[in-house]
């Protein structure tokens, strides 16, 4: 196989994989985005054009190739890493990450919060609409798939509220 199993750094938190558009991606609770070290796991015998352990700038996408086993199977994955940002400005533990941003549809929406939670999710047009909600009760972390790939390319917003703090991120459908 031609896959990144996982793909992670000591200061990270969150992190999602595409299997279908070879996407990772990775939050971290770190600004400096240009010497991070990563840890990362492949499919059985597989190669990577960055070993486990260098440290490279993640600052923008970054590419690798996964050759398989057999020498022959190669796969180019995009690595997205993104500063985790606090949901409140007041010392608040809560975090999140939106990845890819921006996307061809999937958007992976990750919250941690500092205790269980309830957490309501809305993605809205420009115009303020509704277009995407979910909720759950009492957790402390929530992994979330948003599937806009039936909606129109352009800008739209996630707001996320859970109950102490409520954040409004911008996303780009491309």
């Amino acid at each position: 196989g031609t896959d990144i199993l996982s793909y992670t750094f000591p200061q990270s938190h969150v992190d999602s994989i595409d299997y279908v558009n070879h996407i990772v991606g990775i939050g971290v609770d770190t600004l400096s985005l240009t010497s991070l070290t990563p840890t990362i796991t492949l499919s059985t015998g597989a190669t990577i054009t960055l070993a486990s352990g260098v440290a490279q700038d993640y600052s923008i996408p970054v590419t690798h190739v996964v050759t398989s086993l057999n020498g022959i199977d190669q796969e180019t994955w995009t690595i997205n890493v993104s500063f985790l940002e606090s949901a409140d400005e007041n010392g608040s533990n809560d975090f999140i990450s939106i990845n890819p941003n921006p996307s061809n549809g999937i958007f992976v929406l990750d919250v941690i919060t500092n205790e269980n939670k309830d957490v309501t999710v809305d993605v809205l047009s420009l115009q303020g609409q509704v277009i995407y909600n979910t909720s759950s009760k009492s957790v402390s972390k929530l992994r979330e798939t948003i599937d806009m790939s039936n909606f129109a390319k352009g800008v739209y917003y996630i707001r996320i509220n859970t109950g102490t703090d409520v954040i409004t991120k911008k996303i780009v459908l491309e």
